[in-house]
């Protein structure tokens, strides 16, 4: 696990020129990026989730990983509000949080950008209609212990927490391109695969999105 804090830079200005960059406004081609799939062994695929992980979501109620006892998977989404990305993986979160909601699969999403105000998740978990526990990771705890890297990334852990997915969504979208679907879905073929007892075929890919860079210092959260 990472000691150290950690915060949000948001590459706002990089996932911005890449989604809407026209010949026009530069000379040089736009920035494009899918995720890529890695070795798992090198990414912490394996890694057991610490029971004593604690969180608490937005409405003030503090969850335990060890009270999860019978939830066949646990998947930890990262998201945001101003990230260009997440808000358009946004619809795509809440229709696999309906899907797999009868199933024995725990979600939780994690935000864990401090500039992002309260009020402004509260609008976007409405909009979405996200039904599982919101928690605003303030003081980074929570990508610190999976060793999050970038704000779109989604987790997946087993009955045993063992985790058996890192990585992208699908690949829908990414920078510099948007697909009317996607052609390869890694989460749900991961979760398919652990809900049937298998290993998934691709246990970790890269996750264009904002970057999560360690910091020394969490700060105070915003309000």
């Amino acid at each position: 696990m990472l000691t150290a804090s950690c915060r949000v830079l948001p590459v706002v200005g990089l996932v911005l020129s890449a989604l809407f960059w026209s010949p026009a406004s530069s000379a040089r081609p736009p920035v494009r990026e899918a995720p890529r799939v890695l070795e798992g062994t090198e990414q912490g695929i394996g890694r057991i989730l610490p029971d004593d992980l604690t969180y608490t979501d937005l409405n003030g109620t503090t969850h335990r990983i060890s009270d999860l006892k019978d939830a066949r998977a646990v998947v930890f989404l990262l998201t945001g509000t101003s990230c260009p990305l997440c808000r358009r993986y946004a619809p795509s979160l809440a229709l696999l949080e309906k899907d797999y909601a009868d199933r024995g699969v725990e979600f939780i999403f994690v935000n864990p950008n401090r500039a992002e105000t309260v009020e402004r998740i509260h609008r976007a978990i409405a909009t979405q209609g996200f039904q599982s526990p919101y928690v605003r990771d303030s003081d980074q705890h929570i990508i610190r212990t999976l060793q999050a890297r970038t704000s779109t990334e989604a987790f997946v852990f087993d009955a045993d927490r063992r985790l058996q997915y890192r990585g992208a969504v699908d690949d829908q979208y990414g920078f510099g391109y948007a697909r009317n679907a996607p052609r390869h879905t890694y989460l749900r073929d991961a979760l398919d695969a652990v809900l049937q007892g298998r290993t998934p075929n691709v246990t970790a890919t890269t996750s264009p999105g904002c970057e999560l860079w360690i910091d020394d210092d969490p700060g105070e959260p915003a309000n």
